[in-house]
């Protein structure tokens, strides 16, 4: 049976020749993990398991929270105050009904037959709970000359036709239709007759006025989102909590914004995120392994690993609460754009190369970005912005250092570029914040000013650490070695030697 080629390539590697290996692996996956989680152990946090408050806690600024409770509550309110919107219904169907019991009566009365046969009929036709207006209305209808019968209809007609325009709800027709009937018929007549004319609306009406549930709902919406939210202020040097007090939603986000952790990190997420970390890194050594395999040497992994864990510090000191409190000299209101991605990219670009720097940027970002809960948005442009950051390095010319700080604008001009459009397809869904708009697009355009200035003054740095002779670094050899000076003396020798150098190019760029 076939084996697997990545089962074949693990035992390669955790070969017992190589343990020296597997314990750097180890120990540089813990290391990160120990960084990224500090975020979430190390920081103080002030709320017990139960939800109780450990401290007293003052607040160091005015602060402004939403109370998410009191909005909600108001928005209901609001919206039960809301009548329900009603539509007219066809009312054509209720007159028609009125016709046909005059119809049908008329027939009844017509028919050659006996009174009490007549009586049965007509009583099949008049459902009227009061047995002695039953009667009354029956014996009318009967009794009464065709003239008398058709002026009462005539009248039901007309009363019929005021209360239509008035409207009757189910609200209406279920509690005191009697009522309505009463009020619309005119009293010139006599009193008997008026009970004839509601018992024969009775018969035939029915509500007109429909709740339109769509309406009602947008109308009940519309009022609920006019519903400024509350917002409650604790003054500096106000209490936020006290000791041993209930930590409701409205303190534990006044003490986000008052810079406090209230999160905590068990050792079941700590062990996901090793777990998570240990297959990256094994994922990243397998893509090296069978695409890039000159930069497993430890020169270029060392470089790898310390510019991924000098990213990790600085994304867990990015201030967004817990941080603050611990490192205040940090500037607060940062975003995720902060972050220097772009230089980490053009500097993995610069020493290793552009396809490299792709695949690592992409996978230190994913990391990062799960496990410090990074907004989507923010890590889908900038793992855009990283992949353009390696591409564009890999175009400039290494003589001219000024063509890094043109990059470092190309970095500026997309990443706002596309942070704007992030926040616009936000806003076709949910309101958007405009002083978070203001906070990212002022950190994307710092972040893109200072890359290519970063980069520019951490390649010799770096190169003088790890050993590795970057293009910049031969093109200074080309320009400033003494040998080379010593060289012109003998013109014969210095010429052929650039001859040679240029052979030598030309077979690298075509060799790759």
């Amino acid at each position: 049976m076939k084996k697997f080629k990545i089962i074949e390539f693990f035992k390669e590697i955790f070969d017992y020749e190589k343990i020296p290996n597997i314990l750097i692996y180890l120990l540089f996956t813990l290391v990160f993990t120990i960084i990224l989680s500090s975020k979430y152990f190390l920081f103080q946090t002030i709320i017990s398991p139960d939800g109780i408050s450990k401290k007293d806690v003052i607040a160091k600024r005015e602060i402004e929270v939403t109370d998410v409770f009191k909005t909600e509550q108001q928005r209901k309110e609001v919206m039960q105050r809301i009548a329900p919107i009603l539509t007219p219904a066809e009312d054509a169907y209720i007159k028609s009904n009125l016709s046909s019991l005059e119809k049908s009566v008329f027939e009844i009365r017509d028919k050659i037959s006996t009174k009490d046969s007549k009586r049965t009929e007509l009583s099949t036709l008049f459902d009227i709970k009061d047995l002695s207006r039953k009667q009354l209305i029956i014996n009318y209808m009967l009794s009464a000359p065709r003239g008398d019968v058709e002026v009462i209809f005539k009248r039901a007609s007309q009363t019929l036709e005021d209360i239509l325009k008035a409207g009757v709800t189910e609200e209406d027709f279920n509690s005191n239709i009697d009522l309505i009937i009463f009020k619309h018929i005119k009293h010139d007549i006599a009193k008997n007759k008026i009970s004839i004319v509601s018992g024969i609306i009775e018969q035939v009406i029915v509500p007109n006025l429909v709740v339109d549930e769509k309406a009602t709902m947008i109308a009940r919406q519309n009022a609920a989102n006019s519903v400024k939210p509350v917002i409650v202020k604790f003054e500096k040097g106000e209490k936020i909590v006290f000791a041993g007090e209930p930590v409701t939603k409205l303190k534990r986000d006044a003490l986000n914004k008052a810079d406090y952790n209230v999160l905590e990190l068990n050792k079941k997420g700590f062990l996901a995120i090793f777990a998570f970390i240990g297959v990256s890194l094994a994922a990243l050594i397998y893509y090296l392994r069978f695409f890039d395999k000159v930069y497993l040497s430890r020169r270029y992994l060392s470089i790898i690993a310390s510019l991924s864990i000098l990213m990790a510090i600085l994304s867990v000191l990015l201030p967004d609460g817990s941080s603050s409190v611990i490192f205040p000299l940090i500037e607060e209101g940062s975003s995720e754009y902060l972050l220097p991605f772009p230089a980490y990219a053009m500097l993995i670009a610069i020493f290793i190369n552009p396809r490299v720097s792709i695949v690592i940027s992409s996978i230190l970002l994913s990391v990062i970005g799960i496990v410090l809960q990074f907004p989507m948005s923010s890590v889908v442009v900038l793992s855009i912005v990283v992949i353009i950051s390696a591409i564009s390095v890999s175009r400039i010319k290494y003589a001219r250092r000024v063509d890094l700080i043109k990059s470092g604008l190309e970095i500026l001009f997309v990443l706002v570029f596309l942070i704007i459009c992030s926040y616009i397809i936000q806003s076709c869904v949910t309101e958007i914040d405009i002083s978070e708009l203001k906070q990212d697009l002022t950190c994307g355009i710092f972040n893109g000013l200072l890359s290519g200035v970063l980069v520019l003054g951490i390649i010799p740095i770096l190169e003088s650490i790890f050993k590795i002779i970057t293009p910049y670094g031969l093109v200074e050899f080309g320009e400033h070695n003494p040998l080379l000076k010593r060289l012109q003396e003998a013109p014969g020798t210095f010429s052929h030697s650039l001859m040679v150098a240029n052979l030598c190019e030309a077979a690298a760029e075509a060799i790759g």
